[in-house]
């Protein structure tokens, strides 16, 4: 969203960090941000998935029963 209102130049500062930075860091903690939830989700689903393939090949249903 800071990124959206960066470009369009309708800069309304509200609770987004970047947007309170001055302004020369304003792009590099948009950027550090994006990277930042990328690898959060890509972290999160590959635990998840990590933890769902051993259960499937341990034979243990995904609710926690045999």
């Amino acid at each position: 969203m800071p990124a959206l209102m960066l470009t369009t130049g309708q800069v309304t500062r509200s609770w987004f960090l970047a947007l309170h930075l001055p302004q020369h860091l304003q792009w590099p903690a948009v950027i550090a941000m994006i990277v930042l939830g990328l690898v959060l989700l890509t972290t999160g689903l590959s635990i998840g998935l990590h933890h769902l393939v051993r259960s499937w090949r341990d034979g243990i249903e995904p609710d926690g029963g045999p």
